[in-house]
């Protein structure tokens, strides 16, 4: 998927070579939205889900099982300037992936002019068995002074991980 909105529902997909999903935003504005609901994405050779950019990603109720990289690798989900990006999941489950169940890398648009907000809510989720963290939250917008990232992790359990359940990485 590449610049555009979309949404997934009730799928399973599983076993592909490379990853399962994959959403990219190559232009700053406007935020993309990306939602998950009700799917199965596993066994699949690298990450279960891959996102990069400006995208608003939504996960409800999915399963992001024993993929070969991370269950959900949200590489910098940028803010943009002035602006905000969103991660919201609930009631998903992050189980034996070989590196993070859920790794999201908040990061500023580049050539931000205008501090932006990173809203992260994670609810009633299970990050169980992975090889690294269950859960990586990692702040990357050093460089970007006045960002804001409210984050709520509630409800959910981080159990029998590599590493630690879960981890925010917060030097930002």
């Amino acid at each position: 998927v590449t610049d555009s909105d979309v949404e997934l529902r009730s799928l399973v997909v599983r076993g592909c070579t490379d990853r399962g999903v994959r959403a990219k935003v190559t232009v700053p504005a406007p935020n993309r939205r990306l939602q998950v609901l009700a799917c199965t994405i596993a066994e699949n050779g690298s990450d279960g889900l891959s996102s990069a950019g400006p995208i608003d990603l939504r996960l409800d109720l999915c399963r992001f099982d024993a993929n070969g990289q991370e269950g959900v690798d949200a590489d910098d989900l940028q803010a943009p300037a002035g602006g905000s990006v969103t991660l919201h999941a609930t009631g998903c489950r992050f189980f034996g992936n070989v590196f993070e169940g859920l790794d999201a890398d908040l990061a500023a648009a580049p050539l931000a002019a205008a501090p932006g907000t990173f809203d992260v809510r994670l609810e009633n989720c299970s990050f169980e068995q992975n090889g690294l963290d269950g859960l990586l939250l990692d702040q990357e917008h050093e460089f970007a002074p006045g960002f804001a990232a409210p984050i709520v992790v509630r409800g959910c359990t981080a159990r029998a991980n590599r590493a630690a359940g879960v981890h925010v990485d917060a030097d930002a």
